[in-house]
């Protein structure tokens, strides 16, 4: 899946919901769950990856679904007394009804209180054995979590609107 987002392949516009918000002190942990977030160049105001490159991380809630089905059949085993939620992979924006996996990098992401945001890649490229996943004996970083630069900011809140457009098209 990373390799299409990559390649740009699956282009589509499509429409959802800010389900949970979140902001983490700390990298290599779960995110705490809040009403709102700050959003400026550079990232998520008072997050710990402010001012790197993966400014904003956003998960789509249909993963936590998936994760909560495969837990429950055996398929995948997670560290005892751990609950699947809002901010346990470390994501800042928990949303519901894009299908992440087929949003393609350069898609320009704008949530209806004005913050516009443009995917840059899917996926950590340090996952696999990454800290959340030596704590909670499993990650989904390495392929659904989807970063993003911060094009305009501003306060982004819980049952915000958004709307993914396709990338532009260079003209040569």
């Amino acid at each position: 899946m990373a390799a299409s987002l990559e390649r740009g392949e699956g282009r589509i516009a499509g429409e959802g919901v800010v389900v949970g918000l979140c902001i983490g002190a700390e990298k290599g942990r779960s995110k705490t769950p809040v009403d709102r977030l700050r959003i400026e160049p550079g990232g998520v105001v008072e997050d710990c990856h402010f001012g790197d490159e993966r400014e904003v991380a956003i998960l789509g809630e249909e993963i936590l679904e998936e994760v909560r089905a495969a837990v429950e059949r055996g398929e995948v085993r997670m560290t005892e007394g751990v609950r699947i939620g809002t901010g346990v992979f470390a994501e800042n924006v928990l949303t519901r009804g894009i299908d992440w996996r087929r949003v393609a990098r350069g898609a320009r992401v704008r949530f209806e209180g004005g913050v516009l945001l443009s995917v840059l890649r899917r996926g950590k490229e340090i996952c696999g054995g990454c800290s959340i996943e030596r704590r909670l004996g499993f990650c989904v970083g390495d392929r659904e979590l989807i970063f993003l630069r911060v094009l305009e900011g501003g306060v982004l809140r819980v049952g915000e609107r958004l709307s993914v457009s396709e990338p532009e098209r260079d003209a040569g």
